[in-house]
């Protein structure tokens, strides 16, 4: 471009340009007015190429990208073993313990895997072995969708099972109480829905837990009850009626004939204990009988539990909430051998010592009395003293509920479990005791525990549960002492088993508590760790050998 030199000066000055003047700067603006257009058209164009090279060079990084992913090791794991890894992603292998937003939904393992890519949605869905858990939650709402949602999810998961055994899980807060007329009726059918597509695939069933709060006579849950699976092999039933016209409706329940069944549990049972058909339930190697509800009528008390075990001789595992203590020990009750059973849980009104006398246990190995109901703390006492002074030099793992014991129990419990290496002891009854025996009993309780060596005074009985590994103990009031009494018990037994080869110890070897827990129901929280923890790091205890778990509930049921 061309320019009159002339003009440099006159810009940005106040002169007036002649006639002739102005037409040369008008001509000097079309030339300006050509050039700009021309270099905006080469700057579009730079623009237009950058563009596309930057497009270019995201393309070369992505193609890049996914030729590196191809490489990776995850991306040449056959199916069979990402299939597999897929089953490793479920919660447990024990539906139970699920939580309630793993129920069947979004938040389900497999519905996870089968939306992260094309490849694991194919591996997801022909996975049978991960669509084989059902565990369907329904809350109280009156929604009717929600019902026939998890009907379809249902259906879904029941055919991507395929021929698998199935593990279900149903809870349902029962019918709510706002509903009547056509909306009942409506909800009802829902119901019938779902149960009838439930019941479709009974032959498959492994596992059934059905909990259903205030079952209707007309509900149509209780089709399940009429069914016998035939390779169910565990069963969970926590179901409470209305009326005690239905309390016989669990008792009598042909599920509970099923003739492969192993595993029972019975929370809130409803209808007599001596109504259950034990005969043909003679299979069952687990059995478990809670009383959860105030509703409940089932009155299990010393003879009808003797009478049940009488009838269940293959037992391992038994567990027992007695919840009547006026039925009479008196007279003439025959013996029950349970020569396979290995663990036993007894709660509520723990009977006396003549439930211990007809009980044949040889292979017993693990003892729980726990949740104790002291209207007659006599025969706790006695009943558990007997329990410890038949089984006690077999038992291995022991739980206690130590509320109103006295010291000749603990004398008992110290001097007759020789090789105990797991111990809890607890102080859930605090309605029926005082605050501060438990304390008193537990404080007491550490001396006999430690080598004499540790403890200032003499004592001659000894170190006992020399074989001692894992220690536990809940309690709530007085934790001040009892915490003092752990530190000791604790740094005592670790100090004595690293010089168990010195010749100038003497007695015999005592294990070093490997595992210890301390749950305390108490306000000061900063007690636990800082004195429990600091305490031992003071008597050198080494952390690296002792699993140590120091813990409050987050809502104590106590305040």
């Amino acid at each position: 471009m061309s320019f009159l030199p002339k003009f440099l000066p006159l810009l940005d000055t106040n002169h007036i340009p002649s006639l002739e003047e102005v037409y040369q700067l008008k001509a000097q603006l079309q030339e300006w007015d050509d050039i700009i257009a021309k270099v905006a058209a080469d700057r579009k164009a730079l623009e237009q190429v950058q563009a596309y090279l930057k497009d270019q060079h995201e393309l070369c990084v992505e193609y890049r990208r996914r030729h590196i992913a191809a490489l990776e090791p995850t991306q040449r794991v056959p199916d069979e073993i990402l299939s597999t890894i897929f089953i490793h992603c479920l919660p447990n292998s024990d539906i139970q313990q699920w939580p309630e937003h793993m129920c069947i939904g979004k938040d389900y393992p497999a519905v996870a895997l089968s939306g992260v890519c094309r490849r694991w949605r194919r591996v997801a869905l022909t996975t049978p072995r991960l669509w084989s858990y059902i565990f369907v939650h329904f809350e109280r709402c009156s929604r009717y969708d929600t019902l026939a949602l998890s009907t379809k999810l249902l259906q879904d998961w029941t055919c991507r099972s395929r021929a698998c055994p199935i593990f279900v899980r149903v809870e349902m807060e029962g019918v709510p109480a706002h509903l009547s007329g056509a909306s009942l009726q409506r909800w009802i059918k829902e119901e019938e829905g779902f149960v009838e597509v439930l019941v479709a695939s009974v032959g498959r069933w492994a596992s059934l837990s059905m909990s259903v709060t205030e079952l209707e006579r007309t509900s149509p849950f209780l089709a399940i009850l009429q069914e016998q699976p035939p390779f169910l092999r565990s069963v969970l039933l926590d179901v409470s009626f209305h009326g005690e016209q239905d309390t016989a409706a669990i008792a009598n329940s042909p599920l509970l004939q099923t003739p492969s069944l192993r595993s029972c549990t019975l929370a809130r049972p409803c209808g007599r204990i001596t109504q259950l058909p034990a005969r043909r339930m003679g299979q069952l190697t687990e059995l478990v009988i809670e009383s959860l509800s105030t509703k409940t009528s089932v009155g299990l008390g010393a003879r009808d539990a003797l009478w049940l075990l009488g009838q269940l001789p293959r037992l391992l595992r038994a567990s027992l909430y007695f919840d009547d203590d006026r039925q009479p020990m008196s007279g003439t009750i025959k013996s029950v051998s349970l020569s396979k059973l290995e663990s036993l849980s007894l709660k509520g009104f723990v009977i006396d010592g003549r439930f211990a006398d007809l009980l044949i246990l040889g292979s017993l190995h693990t003892l729980a009395v726990s949740s104790l109901k002291l209207r007659n703390p006599g025969w706790q006492k006695q009943g558990i003293r007997q329990f410890l002074s038949y089984f006690g030099q077999h038992l291995q793992a022991v739980e206690l509920d130590v509320s109103e014991l006295d010291a000749e129990t603990f004398i008992t419990l110290v001097d007759r479990l020789p090789n105990a290496e797991r111990l809890k002891i607890t102080d859930f009854a605090k309605r029926y005791g005082s605050n501060t025996i438990c304390a008193t009993m537990l404080a007491g309780l550490v001396p006999w525990l430690l080598p004499s060596a540790w403890l200032d005074g003499p004592r001659t009985s000894g170190c006992h549960m020399s074989g001692l590994k894992e220690f536990t103990v809940v309690c709530r009031y007085e934790t001040r002492p009892i915490a003092e009494a752990l530190v000791q018990l604790v740094a005592g037994r670790y100090e004595h088993s690293l010089f168990h080869d010195d010749p100038s110890v003497s007695g015999a070897r005592i294990h070093a508590i490997e595992k210890f827990e301390v749950c305390f129901h108490f306000r000061d929280k900063d007690l636990g760790e800082d004195f429990i923890e600091t305490g031992l790091r003071k008597l050198n205890v080494d952390f690296s050998s002792l699993d140590i778990s120091i813990f409050q509930p987050a809502e104590s049921p106590w305040y």
